[in-house]
């Protein structure tokens, strides 16, 4: 799965949770509060834990690149 995937399948999957224990505590409003919340804030860490390792991916394949063409 891609960066726009995983954080659509996160964010779901955290708004059904959220929305679960909120309705089971406190009525659907707080549920629908609380499944928004933890969507939004599931949705950005993913995305930014993504394009880290993303990032850490590209320079470990650069770094192995030059390391080839060095020995060459």
């Amino acid at each position: 799965m891609n960066r726009v995937q995983t954080t659509i399948l996160d964010g779901l999957f955290a708004f059904l949770v959220g929305f679960l224990v909120g309705s089971l505590t406190d009525g659907w409003r707080t549920g629908l509060r609380a499944g928004a919340t933890a969507a939004v804030v599931s949705a950005v860490v993913t995305w930014l834990v993504y394009g880290v390792l993303e990032v850490e991916t590209l320079v470990e394949e650069t770094t192995i690149d030059a390391e080839r063409v060095s020995v060459e």
